[in-house]
C-alpha cells in the first residue's frame, strides 16, 4: 500500500513538472535582407494562430539592411504598410529597418490590434506617414491598440498629420528598453502621443521630435513609468 501511494505521488510530481514547462515561440520565418514579401507572408501566417511566434529578419547578416514598403497592405484605422498584428509576435531584426519608400503613397508602417502583442528587437521603423481624418491621421510609425515592446530599437523620420508622429498609443501598453524615438513630426505628440495608456521607458530617449504642440511626448490621462 505504501509503495502504491509513493508511486502516485511520484506520478503527480512528474505530471506537474510537465505542465509547468513553458511553451516556446515557433519560428514562422527566417527572412533574408530586403525580402519584404517574405516578411508580409510571415506576419500573415503568424496571425492565423493565437500562439506566440517569432520572425527573424536579415538572417544573411547584411549591412544597412532595409525592408522597403512601396504600397499599403490594409486600411485598419488608416492606411498600413504591413499586415496588422493580432497575435503575440516577436520580430528579431538583426539591425535592420522597415521603411516606407520615398515616392510611395502615405501609410503608417505598423498597426497593432487590441488582441496583438508585438515585440520589436533591434529594428528601426522609418518614414511612415499617417494622413487623412480621424484615426487615419495618427501614428505615423506605429499605431498601438494592444501591447507593444521595443528593445534596442528606433522609431524615426515618421510623420502624422494629427497625433503621434512616431507612435500613437491608444488605450494600451508600451514598453521601451534601450530604444529611441526621434526625428518624427506631428501636430501634437510628435514622438509619442499617449492616450489613456501606460508607457514604461527604461534607458530610452524620446527627443528631437517636432510638433506644433505637445513636444516629444503628449499625455492624455496616461500613466508613465521611467526607469534608468
Amino acid at each position: 500500500m505504501n509503495n502504491l501511494k509513493a508511486r502516485k505521488q511520484l506520478l503527480s510530481v512528474v505530471i506537474s513538472h510537465i505542465l509547468a514547462v513553458p511553451a516556446f515561440a515557433a519560428v514562422i520565418g527566417n527572412i533574408n535582407c530586403g525580402d519584404t514579401s517574405g516578411l508580409i507572408s510571415a506576419i500573415n501566417t503568424a496571425n492565423t494562430t493565437p500562439d506566440a511566434d517569432e520572425i527573424n529578419l536579415n538572417v544573411n547578416n547584411q549591412a544597412n539592411c532595409v525592408y522597403p514598403l512601396t504600397g499599403l497592405d490594409n486600411n485598419t484605422d488608416g492606411a498600413n504598410g504591413l499586415p496588422f498584428i493580432t497575435t503575440p509576435i516577436t520580430i528579431n531584426s538583426n539591425r535592420s529597418a522597415i521603411r516606407r519608400q520615398d515616392g510611395s503613397s502615405d501609410f503608417r508602417i505598423i498597426y497593432v490590434a487590441s488582441t496583438g502583442e508585438l515585440t520589436l528587437k533591434q529594428l528601426s521603423v522609418e518614414r511612415g506617414a499617417a494622413t487623412g481624418i480621424g484615426l487615419s491621421s495618427n501614428g505615423g510609425g506605429i499605431f498601438n491598440r494592444g501591447k507593444l515592446t521595443l528593445e534596442d530599437s528606433t522609431v524615426s523620420e515618421n510623420t502624422a498629420s494629427t497625433y503621434g508622429g512616431g507612435i500613437h498609443n491608444y488605450k494600451s501598453t508600451i514598453t521601451l528598453t534601450n530604444s529611441t524615438v526621434s526625428g518624427n513630426m506631428a501636430n501634437q505628440g510628435s514622438g509619442i502621443y499617449d492616450e489613456n495608456s501606460t508607457v514604461t521607458l527604461t534607458n530610452s530617449m524620446v527627443f528631437s521630435n517636432d510638433a506644433n504642440q505637445g513636444g516629444d511626448i503628449s499625455n492624455c490621462w496616461q500613466i508613465y513609468h521611467h526607469a534608468y
